[in-house]
């Protein structure tokens, strides 16, 4: 496997991980992030997607890696923003809801480096196993 395509695939780590702990509670919390951000998500993973595929060594995706829990955070408000608007449509009397963003952009990056962790633990150990190929792509 190329670097490219274990990175291709890590993005599928938030939607898959919670499902096995769902039993023992944790998989609740982890859902809540998807459920809170799936949309944004998906368009974020989407471009993320093309992007490691342009990049030419699995340093330079690692590095990207490091960033991506940050650059998560404007797409999260957006989806925030948006979604305050149309139920302020619904409901003229709610007010825009700035506050919860500090607190949210503070739950991504602990959950985003989380997963970029994980990420980094299971590549490190997939290279040594030797599943993952030269870093030279």
């Amino acid at each position: 496997m190329t670097p490219v395509r274990f990175y291709r695939l890590s993005l599928l780590a938030p939607i898959l991980l919670p499902l096995p702990f769902l039993p023992f509670g944790i998989g609740a919390l982890l859902l809540f992030t998807l459920g809170f951000g799936g949309v944004q998500y998906a368009i974020f993973a989407a471009i993320l997607y093309v992007a490691i595929g342009r990049l030419k060594s699995a340093e330079s995706i690692q590095r990207l890696a490091r960033w991506v829990p940050v650059l998560f955070i404007p797409f999260q408000a957006a989806g925030w923003l948006i979604n305050c608007y149309f139920e302020r449509l619904s409901n003229p009397a709610l007010i825009g809801n700035w506050d919860p963003l500090l607190p949210f952009a503070a739950y991504i990056l602990v959950a985003g480096y989380g997963y970029v962790g994980l990420v980094a633990l299971t590549y490190h150990f997939a290279k040594s196993a030797g599943y993952i190929e030269n870093n030279e792509l």
